[in-house]
């Protein structure tokens, strides 16, 4: 899980940093960085809510 997290974070920089970016190549160059962390941490996600099955898919568990 932690995987997605830093996946996560990676494309945001990425984002953020295209922001900034006065040069449109770079700017560009960052933006399908972060768009491609992006996809992978949709991937990893999917991988990981497939593998955990249907019950383990919930990040809250109820306790009886």
């Amino acid at each position: 899980m932690s995987r997605i997290g830093f996946l996560r974070r990676q494309a945001e920089t990425c984002l953020r940093l295209a922001e900034t970016c006065s040069d449109k190549t770079t700017a560009e160059y960052l933006r399908l960085m972060g768009a491609e962390f992006f996809k992978r941490a949709v991937e990893a996600e999917n991988d990981w809510l497939h593998a955990s099955g249907p019950e383990d898919a919930s990040p809250v568990r109820r306790t009886q």
